[in-house]
């Protein structure tokens, strides 16, 4: 049943995956504050353990400002209070990169 889910997730339309990334906020604000990060756990759940999505992702540089998030020096995500949001978004980009390496 997860599997089934997960493949449902992964296969999302071209418009439907841009208007997600769109609605994430990430290209548009500067302050991470606000995002949506109900988005951002979406899409590491879903479109972007697709290598097809992924690589829009980082054409877009979407990604490259998603991960300048997560970097330890910048403080943004460690100092994010947390919260179940937070907590999924921390464990989400691990198990993208995981199931992407297998």
């Amino acid at each position: 049943m997860e599997q089934v889910k997960l493949k449902i997730a992964m296969q999302l339309d071209d418009r439907s995956f841009q208007q997600l990334m769109a609605d994430s906020k990430v290209m548009q604000e500067k302050e991470h504050h606000r995002w949506n990060y109900e988005n951002l756990v979406e899409l590491f759940e879903g479109p972007l353990l697709n290598p097809k999505r992924l690589e829009e992702a980082i054409r877009a540089k979407w990604v490259k400002k998603v991960i300048a998030f997560f970097h330890p020096s910048a403080r943004r995500f460690s100092d994010l209070k947390r919260t179940h949001v937070s907590q999924r978004i921390f464990c989400a980009p691990g198990e993208a990169d995981h199931n992407s390496i297998l």
